[in-house]
């Protein structure tokens, strides 16, 4: 990977960290299944037409078959995908508050750098103290689209140096598009993580408004 994820989400702890990045991947992924798949469906189109370069088509459909296969692979692979994020768990929790004391998930007991909170007194958490929780980890999740931001302007500025580089013959054509396209989807995911994250940010200011 070109990317440190545990340092550009360093302001989310462990379990959010994975959880944000196999969902992102996830749909990068089934992304570039689809994409695949339109292609594979052409191929075949393409090799009913009768002067079809026969051979080419054959090898170009064996080259995106075995692809697929290894999206799908990598796909299954994934991890943390059903994980909620800290920020959804706190939401979720703030939601089903009562003006009574409500008893919150033993799983909550964890600050973004996971380094355990007191599990009791999260279990008597009161109105106040659990929003709190939730103010701070949507200053987290703030500060870590903020980094992500940061990350996809460095690879945007490394795909430019990239093509540079190819431009005055540095690079040969199939390691240019195979690093360029590497580039790309890290980006992708980049991208991805950063709607995810705004997404549950929304959610979270909603239930403090």
């Amino acid at each position: 990977m070109l990317i440190n994820y545990e340092d550009v989400l360093s302001d989310l702890n462990e379990k959010s960290r994975k959880a944000l990045i196999s969902r992102a991947e996830q749909i990068v992924l089934d992304s570039e299944l689809d994409r695949l798949t339109e292609e594979i469906m052409a191929t075949r189109q393409a090799l009913k037409l009768e002067n079809a370069d026969k051979q080419f088509l054959y090898n170009r459909a064996g080259c995106l078959a075995t692809r697929l296969e290894s999206i799908k692979n990598k796909r299954k692979s994934l991890g943390d995908i059903g994980n909620k994020l800290r920020i959804e768990r706190l939401v979720g929790a703030t939601e089903k508050l009562s003006p009574r004391r409500l008893k919150i998930p033993a799983e909550l007991g964890e600050d973004r750098n996971s380094t355990p909170l007191n599990i009791h007194d999260l279990s008597k958490m009161d109105c106040s103290d659990l929003k709190q929780h939730l103010e701070q980890e949507i200053e987290a999740m703030e500060r870590c689209i903020g980094s992500i931001d940061n990350a996809i302007r460095e690879l945007r500025n490394k795909e430019t140096e990239l093509r540079a580089r190819y431009d005055i013959n540095s690079l040969s054509r199939s390691r240019y598009v195979a690093q360029r396209d590497d580039i790309r989807r890290e980006t992708e995911i980049l991208e991805t993580c950063v709607e995810l994250a705004k997404h549950s940010l929304a959610q979270a200011k909603h239930v403090l408004s």
